[in-house]
């Protein structure tokens, strides 16, 4: 518990690491861009599962763990020296901890992240409002997904890290036209489609199915993953107003874990004390109001000059 505590701690960095990649993006090839990154992690963490499925057969569950927590970090390490090359062209006064640390403890600054939604284009708040809604039941679908499909499903655990080198293969296989074609059509179209994907999809978990039949569709899982992450991306680049980027990703950072943990736990007790398929159905069903709030109230950002201007 406390090393999952320091850990969370660490993502402190992650607005101004959002905040980097939205400047180093040209506003036309964000989609692409956006895409990219995704192919590159999706790259370099590709052949992760086949190797954890090699040794857990080895060394089981705790061995292979603690080979793993090893590796990551050595690899996190090797991270943080790189992220000193960043360079950054700023008239801005350099950050000291001792601002850091005021900062954490200021009423002021955590207000701001609040009121800061109100000084926002609408369609910003919507597609936070969206993302929030989203967030909740994808976690706890997510937190409850292997245990389902080991247990009620009886894939195993190779099967398992097959199924999730796989998705990484269809990822890297749809970053590139992914990423032109939300440059070209726009991004509310996509993430539309995303839904719409999902609502199609997700049933089939709930039948009785093979590990083959699980492998025909996970084309469309990886499909979702990278348009609806390549997509939203691209349009909080946007819609965020420059001056404002750094409070907007803090607060939505904040929000954003404090749905990520009550959706784990909320998984988890729902899987254990009401139903293993409940959080799948909850998944399942919020699609359709995100894709009601995306179609209403979210716009493409030159739709979007008016309310910006508000």
């Amino acid at each position: 518990m406390l090393a999952a505590v320091l850990t969370s701690f660490c993502w402190i960095y992650t607005p101004a690491f959002n905040s980097i990649v939205i400047e180093a993006l040209p506003k036309e090839k964000r989609g692409t861009g956006y895409s990219l990154v995704n192919l590159i992690t999706r790259v370099s963490t590709t052949p992760s599962p086949l190797i954890a499925g090699f040794l857990f057969t080895r060394y089981g569950v705790v061995g292979t763990s603690r080979i793993a927590y090893g590796l990551v970090s050595v690899a996190f390490l090797i991270a943080g020296i790189l992220r000193f090359r960043l360079e950054e062209e700023t008239d801005k006064p350099e950050v000291t901890a001792k601002a850091v640390f005021s900062s954490l403890s200021s009423a002021k600054e955590f207000s701001e992240g609040i009121n800061v939604w109100k000084e926002v284009p609408k369609s910003l708040t919507a597609l936070f409002s969206m993302e929030l809604l989203y967030l909740l039941p994808n976690i706890m679908f997510n937190t409850i997904l292997t245990l389902y499909l080991v247990n009620d499903l009886g894939i195993n655990e190779l099967q398992l890290s097959r199924l999730g080198a796989f998705i990484g293969v269809t990822m890297i296989i749809f970053a590139i036209p992914v990423g032109k074609i939300i440059d070209k059509y726009g991004r509310i179209k996509p993430i539309l489609i995303c839904f719409l994907l999902i609502l199609v999809t997700i049933p089939v978990l709930l039948l009785d199915v093979t590990f083959t039949q699980i492998l025909l569709v996970t084309p469309i899982i990886g499909l979702v993953n990278v348009v609806y992450y390549s997509a939203t991306q691209a349009l909080w680049a946007d819609l965020i107003p420059e001056d404002k980027r750094g409070r907007i990703l803090g607060s939505q950072n904040f929000f954003g874990l404090i749905v990520v943990a009550i959706g784990s736990v909320a998984g988890g007790l729902l899987y254990d004390q009401v139903s293993h398929q409940l959080p799948i159905l909850i998944y399942w069903f919020i699609n359709a109001p995100c894709f009601i709030i995306t179609w209403r109230y979210i716009k493409e950002p030159d739709k979007s000059e008016e309310v910006m201007e508000e």
